[in-house]
């Protein structure tokens, strides 16, 4: 199924039911869940006139005869590793943080807390991330946050050398020579 993702601005586009009859049009504005379609031929058995304004859910318009759709990639990112020189290590704790305010048993007490409140928890928190995405220059998922708090700790354990090296034990005898 065609996403909003799917479309540009000014696409023409066929819409109608999916067994009805297709109408085609340009899209206009871009909303979040439809479009804003302007008719480029006549629509319907009254022959309603060109230049007509439709609003039209993307689930209901295909790419017309000539255009593509545009077909959008999953991102697949090099996961984030810890790195003490790495400056936004700062901003990753933050984000870490966030993203524990916002599991459900932070973000409710438990179900202890009125809706209201746990809406306004979550836009605040969801607002911090957003800022926080600036201020790094990309968005980081939950899993990769989680991906990096566990390189962090890896790296911890690590001894300065960077292999695991064992140091050989010492022994102190206290038997006669």
């Amino acid at each position: 199924m065609l996403t909003r993702d799917s479309f540009r601005l000014g696409m023409k586009v066929r819409f109608g039911s999916r067994h009805g009859e297709k109408t085609l049009g340009k899209i206009i504005k871009m909303n979040p869940k439809a479009a804003k379609v302007e008719t480029l031929e006549e629509r319907g058995y009254s022959n309603r006139p060109i230049g007509q304004v439709w609003t039209v859910p993307y689930s209901l318009m295909t790419p017309a005869e000539g255009e593509t759709a545009n077909v959008v990639a999953p991102v697949r990112r090099e996961p984030i590793k810890y790195n003490p020189f790495n400056e936004d290590n700062g901003f990753l704790e933050l984000i870490l943080g966030v993203y524990s305010g916002l599991s459900p048993e932070n973000l409710t007490a438990d179900g202890e807390l009125p809706a209201s409140v746990v809406n306004q928890k979550r836009a605040k928190y969801n607002r911090q991330l957003r800022g926080l995405f600036m201020a790094i220059g990309r968005e980081v998922s939950e899993d990769e946050a989680y991906e990096w708090y566990r390189s962090k700790q890896e790296y911890g354990r690590t001894p300065p050398g960077g292999a695991d090296e064992e140091e050989p034990a010492k022994k102190k005898g206290k038997g006669k020579k």
